[in-house]
């Protein structure tokens, strides 16, 4: 077992340190990868590859693909105990005829079991 962290602090639930198998110890939201999509003028398909492997997050937290404008989620998933973003494709490709400001997000779960990102978009 782990005591759960974050952001250097111990959480504490209902005054007890709160303790889990695979926590997100000392999580912090973060952008994980970000990038510009503007079809037709330019290429509309973002390479995500590099992203797929092991150590990009941090355990037990979670990612999304998100478009930061309209706050569109397009995949979303865990991350596994070594760093995995688990389910994140190698590519996305937008359909769209307009400039897209894409991020891959990874969040942390907090004690109440909400989800805490770096952008606005909830």
């Amino acid at each position: 077992m782990k005591i759960f962290m974050r952001q250097g602090k111990v959480v504490l639930k209902n005054g007890k340190v709160m303790y889990c198998k695979e926590c997100p110890c000392d999580c912090t939201p973060k952008t994980i990868a970000a990038t510009t999509l503007d079809p037709p003028y330019t290429d509309s398909t973002w390479d995500l590859s590099g992203y797929t492997g092991d150590g990009i997050g941090t355990p037990g937290g979670v990612w999304r693909l998100i478009e930061i404008g309209d706050c569109n989620t397009y995949a979303n998933g865990s991350i596994n105990s070594a760093g995995k973003l688990v389910g994140l494709p190698s590519s996305f490709g937008s359909t769209y005829h307009y400039k897209s400001s894409m991020r891959v997000e990874q969040g942390c779960v907090n004690p109440d079991h909400s989800t805490s990102w770096p952008s606005s978009c909830a």
